[in-house]
């Protein structure tokens, strides 16, 4: 039988268990952190296509309303926009995602934020 000695341990075990040691040390001290911004990003830039076609899908020109514009020079009118629909705030989660920030006021109501990279919406329901 025999004895399991420490003796002297070889250079290569020191090198290669070095070299694995700097690996790991790199991995997690500069790869995930990029990972995770550019991951970021991405998830940033999706949600503002979301919030873009959200937006278009369910606001509307009111053309009952006309606005003169405060330009002197200005032929065009302008038109006030309004909702097509009233949505809950399940319809705007499953349309947009998870909400950035979220708080309720002290009357029950919900006030959701979606932030992407140009825009920022906001949306406040009542309690009812």
């Amino acid at each position: 039988m025999t004895k399991l000695t420490f003796g002297r341990v070889p250079w290569r075990f020191i090198v290669i268990q070095a070299a694995i040691l700097l690996v790991l040390v790199g991995f997690f001290k500069f790869y995930l952190p990029r990972e995770a911004r550019r991951a970021e990003k991405q998830n940033t830039a999706v949600r503002e296509q979301k919030i873009l076609a959200f937006f278009q899908d369910s606001v509307e020109k009111d053309s009952t309303r006309e606005l003169k514009p405060p330009t002197v020079g200005a032929e065009s009118p302008l038109y006030p926009e309004r909702l097509r629909t009233t949505f809950s705030p399940q319809d705007a989660e499953s349309a947009l995602g998870v909400p950035n920030t979220m708080t309720t006021d002290f009357r029950g109501g919900e006030h959701l934020t979606w932030i992407g990279t140009a825009h920022q919406l906001e949306a406040a329901f009542n309690a009812g």
